[in-house]
């Protein structure tokens, strides 16, 4: 059964169509559930994404899908939203309003300072990174962690890094959490990262760690083309996802 949680549309501003276009491709691709994800209209910390005054546009787009091809396909509503703690109220708002919500730490707040994801250099930046990951999933306001590999655009599993992913791993366990193979990172290419030529992520001695406990794993596309579901990156993702022994599962 071929699904996938986690796509982006133009309301995000760097990426191409419309909910229906990603429907209608799903259904081409004979895709089961399509989940409707773009990035979460969080005003006070980024002003290029989705306003939240188009927020319920958005939603009606998915409603009008819903219906439309109900006896074809399963269309699930959600958004991808960073975890601040003083967006609790409106997390509790979006949990009215859609299927699932993805934790996604793009960014962060860290003993008072904003911290960016792709850029971590440093032990307090990742200690800061698993730190804000363990306190969205403990919010219970999240289905799925997207990329939690991230830190590995631009660093390595040192030893606290293996610490932090070992913590990870067994919060996962305990709270039932599921953590996202994200297929973009693969679109991404290779780079030179710390004298090592690799993927920046998905991030092989990160997903042996995770392996280890078991943890549940969903592979999704992340894509913002319409044309990138089910293209060669998602199938390759799945693939390693099953060739690296990950607990795959394909629903929520």
């Amino acid at each position: 059964m071929l699904t996938n949680f986690h796509t982006h549309h133009y309301y995000c501003r760097h990426a191409k169509g419309n909910v229906e276009d990603y429907v209608k491709q799903a259904i081409k691709e004979k895709y089961s559930i399509i989940g409707i994800s773009d990035h979460a209209p969080l005003e006070k910390y980024y002003d290029k994404r989705m306003t939240l005054s188009e927020f319920p546009k958005y939603l009606s787009e998915i409603k009008q899908c819903q219906k439309k091809y109900q006896d074809i396909i399963e269309i699930k509503s959600a958004l991808e939203c960073e975890y601040f703690s003083d967006m609790i109220e409106f997390y509790e708002l979006l949990k009215t309003k859609l299927d699932y919500i993805i934790l996604a730490i793009h960014d962060y707040v860290y003993n008072g300072k904003m911290y960016c994801s792709y850029y971590i250099n440093n032990k307090e930046m990742l200690k800061g990174y698993f730190e804000t990951m363990m306190l969205g999933i403990k919010s219970k306001y999240f289905s799925f962690v997207a990329h939690p590999d991230l830190f590995a655009f631009s660093y390595h599993l040192d030893d606290l890094a293996k610490v932090y992913t070992h913590k990870l791993a067994k919060l996962c366990i305990e709270k039932d959490m599921i953590l996202e193979f994200n297929a973009n990172g693969y679109r991404r290419g290779k780079d030179n990262i710390r004298g090592e030529y690799r993927f920046y992520y998905p991030y092989k001695p990160f997903w042996e760690i995770i392996k280890e406990y078991n943890v549940k794993v969903i592979v999704n596309s992340d894509c913002h083309n319409p044309l990138y579901l089910n293209d060669k990156y998602e199938r390759y993702a799945r693939s390693q996802a099953i060739s690296w022994g990950l607990n795959v599962v394909n629903k929520l």
